[in-house]
């Protein structure tokens, strides 16, 4: 599928760039999917139902072929969703090769000029010199003094996005929720029909999803933000909060790798807050305008993920799953609240990921659910404090992340660029290490210097080696050589390095 088509029609000459995307996602079936269910509910509903019996069993019923339907579309576009991005279909990239065709004003097979198959494109300049850019000379008549590769980076240039966010990502996770929710409840829809042999059971569903044990009923359509709702949501929060935050502090390698990723998956989302510095640009690069974010974007995107996923989350997990399960099961509450906690952890497992890091993060989803879970009993059943309480962690997850990973790169990249103090300079005339390990070296130190000020802890430097174990795929050395190596360069009953000892510490380890 042809995904953009530049074309440029200069001096008699017209060039035409067309970039394919292989293994593109059809989301087709998220757009036109609710409104087919929407027609086919209908149908249902008016088949069986005068259409002016609006009462509130029939409207239930009503809902619940919708949900039916919309379940199974959503369904194939999940699976649709997971080919799309699994290796096995996708090959190594999820944008797999480009052509280009440079087509004359009038085109016929025997005047094309080239084609050929390239590789994704990474911020790499239209350079004839580059074997691997789409810099193709173009033998033709123009009118003296135009370079159709001028043209042609102008016109790129100009459709590079202001905004950092990735816009199709953040529309992929907001769908992706809307359609678990809408495949959650038509499974239960499914399981509470064929159970109860007809749809008997919407006369009585505020009870049937009620698992308090209470034997009362609940309001499906009551999402009133109340004072006490707000405030219980705040405090259900804190526990969780502070969990994740000690993940987060942990050196562990094993901690930090999760937390990478993390961050990683934030930036990805949102970018930077500020153009980098024009020394950690390529020289392609530094003329041009490179996107940015601003933190009133970020934050109301980051809101809006945030809200939709604890609402879609809450209800799929702590109503719909936690009620199923507590409806099959005789009514054992225990059961369900650890049932309920189990799949959603079980739900967060990425496909791609080493099993120790899917394993602590499917185990602290599970603690979270578990939490989510006894929230809800706490409550009284009441869901809206679990989806404040879950919106706000996962605000605090995305926001606040994204704002201590950007203040942390403009901190290093900040103090990369100062010259070393005398007593440093002193210390690598001793030493004498190559440049560029030196270099490599201060961009390392200052990026894991958490608290700024100039010298970087034993905990820090865990996590340096662990992250660059991450990015370059290197063997990592084992966490006791790392603690042996500190203790070897820093000053006796300091616990600390300076940058010349945090060298040595690396060339120890390293090279």
């Amino acid at each position: 599928e042809a995904t953009s088509s530049v074309v440029l029609n200069k001096g008699g000459t017209a060039v035409r760039v067309v970039e394919y995307r292989e293994n593109q996602l059809d989301n087709s079936t998220s757009s036109v999917g609710p409104l087919i269910s929407a027609i086919a509910a209908t149908l249902l509903f008016t088949h069986h139902l005068p259409l002016a019996m609006f009462t509130r069993r029939n409207v239930f019923r009503a809902c619940s072929l919708y949900f039916c339907m919309a379940g199974a579309l959503g369904l194939l576009h999940l699976v649709d969703l997971a080919a799309g991005f699994s290796p096995q279909f996708a090959g190594h990239q999820p944008i797999s090769a480009r052509e280009l065709r440079i087509i004359p004003a009038t085109p016929s097979p025997s005047r094309t000029i080239g084609k050929r198959t390239l590789p994704p494109l990474k911020y790499r300049e239209l350079d004839d010199d580059d074997p691997e850019t789409v810099g193709i000379a173009v033998q033709t008549r123009t009118p003296p003094g135009f370079s159709t590769k001028d043209a042609l980076q102008l016109q790129l240039q100009e459709q590079t996005p202001r905004s950092g966010v990735n816009v199709p990502l953040v529309r992929a996770i907001l769908v992706n929720q809307v359609l678990i929710l809408a495949l959650a409840s038509a499974v239960a829809a499914v399981l509470l029909t064929v159970t109860n042999g007809g749809f008997d059971w919407t006369s009585y569903a505020s009870s049937i999803f009620d698992w308090t044990g209470k034997g009362g009923e609940v309001d499906l359509f009551d999402f009133t933000i109340t004072t006490s709702r707000l405030g219980t949501g705040v405090l259900g929060a804190v526990p969780v909060i502070i969990l994740g935050s000690a993940i987060e502090r942990s050196d562990k390698r094993e901690f930090a790798n999760v937390n990478f990723s993390t961050i990683i998956m934030v930036m990805t989302l949102f970018g930077r807050r500020t153009k980098p510095e024009p020394e950690f640009l390529p020289p392609r690069l530094r003329n041009k305008r490179v996107p940015v974010t601003s933190l009133s974007d970020v934050f109301i995107r980051s809101f809006a993920i945030a809200s939709l996923t604890g609402f879609c989350e809450e209800l799929v997990f702590r109503r719909i799953v936690a009620s199923l399960i507590y409806r099959f099961t005789g009514g054992d509450i225990i059961t369900a609240l650890f049932g309920q906690a189990a799949l959603f952890g079980l739900g967060h497992a990425s496909n791609g990921t080493s099993s120790t890091e899917n394993g602590i993060v499917t185990s602290l989803q599970a603690v979270n659910g578990l939490w989510f879970g006894t929230l809800y009993l706490l409550s009284g059943g009441d869901i809206v404090a679990c989806i404040i309480a879950h919106a706000i962690y996962d605000l605090q997850v995305f926001f606040f992340t994204w704002l201590a990973a950007n203040e942390q790169i403009e901190y290093a990249e900040s103090k990369y660029l100062e010259p070393f103090d005398n007593e440093t300079t002193r210390e690598l005339q001793q030493v004498r290490t190559p440049r560029d390990i030196v270099q490599k070296c201060k961009k390392l130190f200052f990026t894991f210097d958490y608290d700024k000020n100039a010298t970087i802890s034993l905990s820090e430097i865990r996590k340096g080696i662990a992250y660059l174990a991450l990015e370059t795929s290197m063997a990592a050395p084992p966490q006791s050589a790392v603690d042996a190596a500190f203790k070897k360069y820093s000053e006796p009953g300091s616990d600390r390095l300076t940058f010349g000892q945090f060298l040595n510490v690396f060339v120890a380890l390293t090279v």
